[in-house]
């Protein structure tokens, strides 16, 4: 049976807040294999990239915009 990844809804605002500090994913512990890129969404430039993510990506570094 399929596991259903739910992506995230809202944006990332890491202010040490607790409040969407981290790219958060739902049930990703079931595909520990995983990879992730993000991507600027204007220039296409990979900014994060990493295998096995964790969900422990909070934006550091960038700019606020659109990322895909």
């Amino acid at each position: 049976k399929a596991i259903e990844i739910i992506f995230p809804s809202g944006d990332v605002t890491p202010n040490d807040d607790g409040v969407n500090d981290f790219l958060v994913f739902q049930n990703l512990e079931k595909y520990p294999n995983n990879e992730l890129f993000i991507v600027k969404a204007v220039g296409g430039k990979i900014i994060y990239q990493t295998t096995n993510y964790q969900n422990n990506w909070g934006c550091e570094s960038q700019d606020v915009g659109k990322y895909v």
